[in-house]
């Protein structure tokens, strides 16, 4: 297949079905044509409804709408991993041989274990962790929580908190809506419902904890306005910004800034 040839398959229920995600094999020497078709699939089926979703829920603070159509690029590496970098989407996705050859890797011997426990091959997790990774890496692309932006001046308004210098509060708003948003796409999943108790648990730093504390707070939020086909209003946002009051936003601000510095040394 050749470098970043694209994708574009519609599903056939009598007629060609139109879809608005693509997937793009940007893997060079190990592009795998099979495994990205198959990808492309799971992302129209399973991820391609759940951001129209989202779309409609973040209304007028939508930044990029996906019914214009989104590209998924597909990057070599470490599964579970993906970037946007100047609005290009990239996730990670060993190939297929890859992922066959992956039992002969003493360092995954302990995580296969685990996935066998719970009935799971590793080509279903890889999959559904890419996916997953599509989806988060999406949610974030739409939210426009940028300085400056409408989100920003309307979160003032409902709730009376200021983004602070660095965009670090409406930051962790986004983070919030996003993380409650993924928990009830996971709980849809079969292999994410699986490996929930199995995983290993590790310890997030403060900052990650603090993201995942304010999504399950908005997830009861995020599950009536999306179930209700509402969009985002100052309700919410004065609601969002209770629960953000009962997080030590100071020190959420402080270890956010120094996270900063250290990944730019």
């Amino acid at each position: 297949m050749d470098e970043g040839a694209e994708i574009n398959i519609g599903l056939e229920t009598g007629e060609k079905e139109t879809h608005v995600m693509k997937v793009k094999d940007e893997r060079g020497q190990v592009a795998d044509e099979i495994q990205a078709r198959a990808f492309e699939e799971r992302i129209q089926n399973n991820v391609e409804k759940k951001l129209l979703q989202f779309e409609a829920l973040m209304g007028e603070y939508a930044k990029q709408k996906v019914s214009e159509g989104l590209t998924v690029y597909l990057a070599d590496g470490a599964v579970g991993n993906g970037e946007v970098v100047d609005g290009k989407l990239s996730v990670n996705l060993p190939n297929g041989n890859e992922i066959r050859t992956v039992r002969d890797n003493e360092l995954a011997k302990p995580y296969i274990a685990i996935l066998d426990g719970v009935g799971i091959t590793y080509e279903e997790y890889a999959m559904a962790a890419a996916e997953s990774t599509a989806l988060h890496e999406s949610v974030h692309m739409i939210i426009d929580s940028r300085p400056g932006s409408k989100l920003e001046k309307d979160f003032k308004d409902a709730t009376d908190i200021e983004n602070d210098e660095g965009g670090y509060t409406l930051s962790l708003l986004d983070e919030g809506i996003t993380y409650a948003f993924q928990l009830e796409v996971d709980s849809e999943s079969e292999v994410m419902k699986k490996l929930e108790k199995e995983k290993p648990q590790t310890k997030d730093n403060f900052i990650v904890e603090t993201r995942k504390i304010l999504g399950e707070k908005l997830r009861e939020k995020v599950r009536t306005y999306v179930g209700n086909g509402w969009a985002i209003n100052g309700a919410f946002l004065e609601d969002a910004g209770k629960m953000m009051k009962e997080i030590d936003m100071k020190r959420y601000i402080a270890e956010s800034r120094l996270e900063k510095v250290s990944h730019s040394r």
